[in-house]
């Protein structure tokens, strides 16, 4: 059995400040099919979780959300992975499907996705990126 790494708190009524990073670092999150899934993801595990969004951030290759649980008796480490478990299974389908020698650089001028949200508000939010300055790496390693 593995050794845990982060201590898990579950006090009613507070809420949770979630940080999740991209493997290696690298700027998945650059891919608005990336950001739609995670959007998709949290607007799921909020319905499932019974958890309000406060705040998020989403940057190419990490993730900060503010949570508050609405239930007195919760699991803040299942709600944490609720949220990415889903993101990761559906990186790694995608990458077997389209790039099974792994990661493709990105291209500027790839075609561009559509932008039905479906009435998800925080898809619709999330899949904006942010005008973070990135460098010439992020596009090399952005799928």
């Amino acid at each position: 059995m593995g050794t845990q790494h982060r201590k898990h708190f579950n006090d009613a009524g507070h809420a949770h400040e979630l940080t999740f990073s991209c493997y290696r670092g690298l700027a998945f999150l650059k891919r608005e099919r990336t950001r739609r899934c995670l959007a998709d993801a949290i607007q799921e595990s909020r319905e499932n979780w019974q958890f309000d969004l406060w705040a998020y951030v989403v940057m190419p290759e990490h993730v900060h959300l503010v949570v508050r649980p609405r239930e007195a008796e919760y699991d803040i480490a299942a709600i944490r992975k609720a949220i990415k478990a889903p993101v990761g299974t559906a990186a790694i389908a995608w990458l077997e499907t389209n790039a099974p020698n792994g990661c493709p650089a990105s291209r500027e001028n790839a075609e561009a996705e559509p932008n039905d949200y479906s009435g998800n508000r925080v898809a619709a939010m999330i899949a904006t990126p942010s005008n973070r300055h990135t460098d010439d790496n992020d596009r090399l390693h952005s799928c």
